[in-house]
């Protein structure tokens, strides 16, 4: 009994001791940074001479100012209409080659290639792909034609050769396949038949 005194006797005696050194202790001093202000976002500015054809990538720009007579300068400066940026972008739609000899002149290693493929073209052997590949890229072209720097590229513009739609003579079994104006080619398994890619 006299040891569990003891012992209560020292954990009190022990507490006091930490509080005491606890009031001796200087608190913590708590440094308060102030926020900075927002800033306003401004759009760098384009200063210098710029040259905007070379923002375009093998596109072919043609610049040209045109004036006509107006009111005056205090009328002209409140309507939109008096300074205005015309932009427009003319593309060629490119035919699709349809017959092997066609697709000689751009890969004339082609029918050594691939010997079948002359009696593979049925008698249409576009592809309604080809139709749809450039209706695409002609959307993606309007969609972006106020941000210069993510039109296609020429090169990707004029990618794709042809499509074709190709029927086995004797197996009659049709693929579609695609002639894309690169250096070297693959067969390309797809889920409705093969695709010929250049890479």
């Amino acid at each position: 009994m006299l040891v569990l005194f003891g012992a209560i006797f020292a954990a009190i005696v022990y507490r006091w001791i930490s509080l005491e050194r606890l009031q001796h202790v200087p608190p913590p001093e708590v440094i308060v940074t102030p926020s900075p202000e927002p800033t306003r976002f401004r759009s760098p500015i384009i200063t210098g001479k710029l040259d905007t054809a070379k923002l375009f990538n093998g596109v072919t720009v043609h610049a040209k100012v045109e004036t006509h007579s107006g009111a005056d300068a205090t009328t002209e400066r409140v309507d939109p209409e008096s300074y205005v940026l015309d932009l427009k972008l003319q593309a060629r739609l490119p035919s699709p080659n349809k017959t092997i000899e066609e697709l000689a002149k751009v890969s004339p290693q082609l029918p050594a290639l691939l010997p079948g493929l002359a009696a593979m073209l049925t008698p249409d052997p576009v592809s309604p792909l080809f139709a749809q590949l450039y209706e695409t890229k002609v959307k993606g072209l309007r969609d972006n034609l106020v941000h210069l720097d993510e039109l296609l590229s020429r090169h990707n513009f004029f990618d794709c050769q042809t499509v074709l739609q190709l029927q086995h003579p004797q197996s009659h079994r049709k693929r579609s396949c695609s002639r894309r104006t690169w250096t070297s080619m693959q067969m390309v398994p797809t889920r409705t038949g093969c695709q010929l890619e250049l890479v």
